[in-house]
């Protein structure tokens, strides 16, 4: 793991007493790479491995005593992309019926260096992931997870939701140093809330931490994870559609900050510890973890991250969960019902009144609909019946079960609803 050395910026190397002559020495061995696409793009790679360095390419300028017109003369001309999934640094490939050369500016995490035949994960950090996740099976997603997010994309939004102190921060530690600070970002609110979202481009781990979404929001958090997306930047054209890598995982400590429609398929809650991780492991092993992920702790351990990222690439993959599978569990079905719009409530509240009566008779829309605009007057308004029969078909409680049954009446341009009866109850 000697080139974690070579990820310090030329700045630091000054800072560590590093002279101007061995910083030149290193920086002979790089070789400029300008965006065919934008010239004033320019990254610096070696030239025997390409691997991108995070060096200004300005100081590389100056130390070399190089002029703009050097760069351009001797640099490696090629359209910029980030791709972690394609191995090849330096390739041609068709675009828009175009022979175009590209060269992809991802950089791997620096323990996928280190081969691993058979890992397997470190009881310090599974003593932590059975604290945060005690639901074994809970536990098995997590990891299913992770794996998809390193060998793929996860499709499906990781929900933390749970109380402050359990340990959601020290997972994020964990999660950066899994792919690496360089392809992590800690997201911003405005994700969310206006049409910048440069966070997405270049990135292939993201979280929103302290998150708050509401059903307007979940939208936009649906469009997310399509795998093109318009970038937008300030003062920039947005593109066309840029090719979106990133896993998010949403983490916040109230249940009313979420906001999960029970039809939901991107959004994966789960259940997590009820103490407090100071109350789980010894501060001394809390510190002794954290310090293992962060890249300049003394503690800092790159085979202990490489162990972990090993095992969940050759051991994380569970077949029980497909590709863009969410997970339904306990937390999913708490945090639909705190997600629940006043009009959901009220048919919850009249269906449930007519399986606890002695009437028969099933309730039509068209009266709850005129009930639930006298109880609130011009304070609310009822949903086309579309969404209404979508969500009796789809609402589960608590414990995953229906409810709610219903049935069209196309004569009279109306539905039916009465409580759901399982088979089993009918036997």
């Amino acid at each position: 793991f000697r080139s974690i050395k070579k990820e310090l910026r030329v700045s630091e190397l000054e800072l560590r007493g590093e002279s101007s002559k061995e910083i030149k020495e290193e920086l002979h061995n790089l070789v400029p790479c300008a965006d065919i696409s934008n010239l004033e793009k320019i990254i610096l790679v070696h030239k025997d491995t390409l691997i991108r360095y995070p060096y200004d390419y300005k100081t590389f300028l100056f130390l070399l005593g190089w002029e703009m017109t050097d760069i351009y003369s001797r640099a490696i001309i090629a359209k910029h992309i980030y791709n972690p999934r394609k191995e090849e640094k330096l390739f041609q490939a068709i675009q828009d019926g175009v022979e175009v050369q590209f060269f992809n500016t991802y950089r791997q995490p620096l323990w996928k260096d280190n081969e691993v035949d058979d890992p397997t994960l470190p009881p310090l950090f599974t003593k932590f992931m059975e604290h945060l996740f005690p639901i074994p099976e809970e536990l098995e997603y997590v990891y299913d997870w992770l794996h998809k997010s390193l060998t793929d994309r996860a499709y499906v939004y990781l929900v933390l939701n749970g109380k402050k102190g359990v340990g959601k921060n020290t997972f994020k530690h964990f999660y950066r140093a899994l792919h690496g600070p360089h392809n992590f970002v800690d997201g911003k609110k405005s994700l969310l809330t206006t049409q910048f979202n440069s966070q997405l481009d270049e990135c292939r781990a993201l979280v929103l931490d302290e998150v708050r979404y509401t059903e307007e929001e979940e939208n936009v958090l649906k469009e997310i994870q399509n795998d093109n997306v318009s970038i937008e930047r300030k003062g920039e054209d947005a593109t066309r559609g840029s090719v979106i890598h990133c896993s998010i995982i949403l983490m916040n400590n109230e249940a009313k900050d979420n906001f999960i429609a029970v039809d939901s398929r991107r959004f994966s809650p789960m259940t997590l510890g009820e103490v407090k991780l100071e109350e789980a492991m010894h501060s001394n092993e809390i510190d002794l973890l954290i310090g293992k992920f962060k890249e300049g702790h003394e503690f800092y351990d790159p085979e202990f991250i490489s162990q972990i990222g090993h095992w969940i690439i050759q051991k994380g993959r569970n077949l029980k969960w497909g590709k863009e599978e969410c997970y339904k569990g306990p937390r999913f079905y708490d945090l639909v019902q705190t997600s629940l719009s006043e009009w959901r409530r009220f048919i919850i509240s009249e269906v449930r009144a007519l399986k606890n009566s002695d009437n028969d008779l099933p309730l039509l829309l068209s009266n709850i609909a005129e009930a639930f605009g006298k109880k609130y007057k011009s304070r609310k308004t009822f949903p086309d019946y579309t969404r209404v029969v979508n969500f009796c078909h789809y609402y589960r409680d608590k414990e995953g079960k229906r409810l709610i049954d219903i049935r069209e009446i196309p004569e009279e341009g109306d539905y039916e609803i009465f409580p759901y009866v399982e088979i089993d109850d009918l036997l």
